[in-house]
């Protein structure tokens, strides 16, 4: 079946209720998580300016607890 989706899960931001976020940059890629679970990758530009924006399509959100550091790839262990 052609158009059956072997991977797919509903995820989503429900009204009323706190739900954590993180987004990782390595170089070029960006991966997006939502409650732990990767949701989406994105290639950036070779210009990406660092800044963040976030758009909703309807509704309202509010944002506590923002924290950003420097991700440390040099102590990665393979295996």
């Amino acid at each position: 079946m052609a158009d059956a989706l072997d991977d797919y899960l509903e995820v989503g931001i429900q009204s009323g209720q706190s739900t954590q976020f993180r987004l990782l940059v390595r170089q070029s890629l960006l991966e997006f998580y939502l409650a732990e679970r990767l949701v989406q990758c994105y290639s950036l530009p070779p210009q990406a300016s660092g800044r963040l924006g976030l758009v909703f399509e309807s509704g309202q959100a509010g944002f506590d607890g923002f924290r950003a550091w420097d991700m440390d790839t040099t102590q990665a262990r393979i295996g």
